[in-house]
């Protein structure tokens, strides 16, 4: 089950691992939702910092176009604006991750369902074709018998 409680608490367990230095990067394992079909495991990143430690290409050139500092005012301040965003960020991943292989888990089982009842419709098929044969040769066997016996009255 997915709820943004859990969301929260993962959220908050896997902060506390990363900023205590315990962990240097966390990724997420999870399925992937594919319409009509399983879905696929697939590794993100979630938190970490190893896109600082990536070079550029030689000869690389950086095409963005410098931006002037610009002194924004932030209320109540920087620090507390900007950790409330990370966090609610953090948790609507997270709580996205949860919805996305919840999802998947349906499709899934919806897909299996469908399957075993096509299945048993088939084997429910073979089963009534069995059936009419064996009731078939009965009255032919029947008849034979029935027709074999008035042949001696005559």
């Amino acid at each position: 089950m997915a709820d943004l409680a859990l969301a929260k608490t993962m959220t908050e367990e896997l902060k506390s691992l990363f900023l205590n230095h315990k962990t240097d990067s966390i990724e997420l394992l999870y399925t992937t939702y594919r319409a009509g079909s399983a879905g696929q495991n697939i590794v993100k990143p979630y938190l970490g910092l190893s896109y600082l430690l990536q070079t550029r290409a030689p000869g690389h050139q950086d095409t963005r176009t410098p931006v002037e500092n610009v002194d924004y005012i932030y209320e109540p301040d920087f620090n507390t604006v900007f950790l409330s965003l990370v966090s609610g960020y953090l948790e609507g991943k997270i709580y996205m991750t949860l919805l996305e292989s919840l999802t998947s888990e349906s499709s899934a089982r919806m897909l299996a369902m469908k399957q075993a009842t096509d299945n048993a419709e088939d084997v429910l098929d073979n089963l009534k074709l069995l059936r009419n044969k064996t009731r078939q040769a009965t009255i032919t066997r029947e008849l034979s018998e029935i027709v074999s016996g008035a042949s001696v009255l005559i």
